[in-house]
């Protein structure tokens, strides 16, 4: 086991601490994890613009209370010397508002020594993070070179932030308000996942050969709430689900090896757009089936020289702050 802690002085103080074990004998393996950090993280920005005539000379202080707490804990089973049955829980816990603070002086180009007006805008952002993962997985591994390996995975994330921005247009000397807007929004996220999948690998012609499946089932439901003190707006439910099978092989001769596989993806979305306004609400959704193929070539020339080429095609998804 160990145990440690961090202290860090800049702006304000900030620290941490953590500790972890690990026990292991002829029958279990044992082990698990915690850590945390907080305290508050400080930003300067300064940024000057010259846009449409004018003169934007901006300076904005920015701090995020950063608390978070992190923690692991499973096990893995030795059922004989062939069979091992584990399990793992692993969550996150995030929280802190960020807040900035900005001031923006505005002036004619023509004449940049005489202010037009002074943009006095702040921003405050309470956020909440929760996630918390378990995995339940086994391993079959036999003298023979058969394996056989099994995980079933249940996810969920959670998100809250809740903006608010005021924004003043006040005359150079700050006493008379000019113009205000005022802005809010609620973007909540909430995401479920489950995720199964098994492999097989054994010795097949002087080569070994593998195929296995996945599924993952995911379900995100956003909002975006945006109110200009008075508007609204909200987004989107999607389900997604997606079959993945593959098959592989590969095989060494000599100073050459080789390697062949393909996978094949079925995906089942649908996303469904609501707004407090209904125009241009819709169902979106869609099925595809779509192949991955994938090939190597590998020629060892000694111990230090080894030339390959390969080939592989994959998929690039969005993540879901990316959806959200």
């Amino acid at each position: 086991g160990s145990v440690g802690g961090e202290f860090i002085s800049g702006e304000t103080p900030k620290g941490g601490g953590n500790f972890s074990f690990n026990h292991r004998n002829t029958w279990v393996n044992a082990f698990g994890n915690y850590s945390n950090h907080f305290g508050t993280w400080h930003n300067e920005l300064y940024l000057y613009r010259e846009q449409s005539g004018n003169i934007y000379d901006q300076s904005s202080l920015m701090a995020d209370d950063n608390n978070n707490h992190n923690f692991k804990l499973g096990a893995d089973f030795f059922i004989n010397s062939k069979n091992t049955l584990g399990f793992v829980v692993d969550g996150r816990h995030a929280h802190g508002p960020w807040r900035n603070d900005a001031r923006t002086d505005i002036a004619n180009l023509n004449t940049p020594s005489s202010l037009d007006s002074i943009l006095v805008a702040s921003n405050f952002v309470p956020q909440d993070r929760r996630n918390l993962n378990f995995n339940i997985n086994y391993r079959y591994a036999d003298t023979l070179g058969r394996e056989f390996t099994a995980d079933v995975n249940r996810g969920n994330y959670n998100f809250r932030a809740d903006s608010y921005q005021p924004n003043f247009y006040k005359d150079p000397t700050e006493q008379n308000i000019l113009s205000q807007k005022i802005y809010r929004n609620n973007t909540p996220t909430e995401i479920d996942m489950w995720i199964a999948k098994a492999d097989y690998e054994q010795r097949l012609l002087k080569g070994k050969i593998g195929f296995g499946y996945k599924l993952s089932s995911v379900k995100t439901d956003n909002t975006f709430d945006f109110f200009n003190v008075i508007d609204g707006q909200h987004v989107i439910d999607i389900d997604e689900l997606v079959h993945a099978g593959y098959i592989n092989y590969n095989i060494q001769v000599k100073k050459w090896g080789f390697q062949a596989g393909l996978r094949a993806e079925h995906t089942d979305w649908k996303g469904e757009l609501t707004s407090l306004k209904p125009d241009g609400d819709e169902m979106h959704e869609n099925k595809y089936l779509s192949w991955f193929p994938s090939a190597a070539v590998n020629f060892n020339m000694n111990d230090k020289n080894q030339f390959s080429l390969t080939y592989s095609r994959r998929i690039d998804r969005p993540n879901y702050r990316d959806l959200n």
